[in-house]
């Protein structure tokens, strides 16, 4: 029986590169496979006390990488409800036309990216 995994990516939970790598290192160990990590999902009550910047996730990634099989490195995406956008993790960001840009809105900090309608997505990026 295959079992796959789906993670949320959340502040103070697992947001931190020990704290993520001994989560996916435990997972494999019970033979689970880490599938998707989720940033949390932008319309949930509640879940800015939760979630961290996109960027961070990607650092957090990047550094595993470096030092793990690739085989415990899950996609890392974005939930919206236009659709999700798997983030990249290594390189540059702004690789390709359908690339995260940073921005902002009002004073609050955004991820925007081309979702796969082909139509720009603003994203408000995490708050804690």
């Amino acid at each position: 029986i295959l079992k796959c995994a789906q993670i949320p990516f959340l502040h103070d939970v697992n947001d931190s590169t020990e704290k993520l790598r001994q989560l996916l290192l435990l997972l494999v160990q019970i033979k689970i496979i880490p599938i998707h990590l989720f940033h949390a999902m932008p319309f949930t009550p509640g879940v800015n006390l939760f979630r961290p910047k996109v960027e961070k996730g990607r650092k957090i990634l990047s550094e595993i990488r470096r030092h793990d099989s690739s085989l415990i490195i899950p996609m890392y995406e974005i939930v919206h409800q236009t659709g999700k956008y798997e983030i990249p993790i290594d390189g540059t960001i702004e690789s390709d036309s359908n690339s995260l840009h940073y921005g902002d809105l009002d004073g609050h900090p955004t991820v925007e990216f081309t979702n796969y309608l082909g139509k720009k997505v603003i994203y408000l990026d995490g708050c804690a």
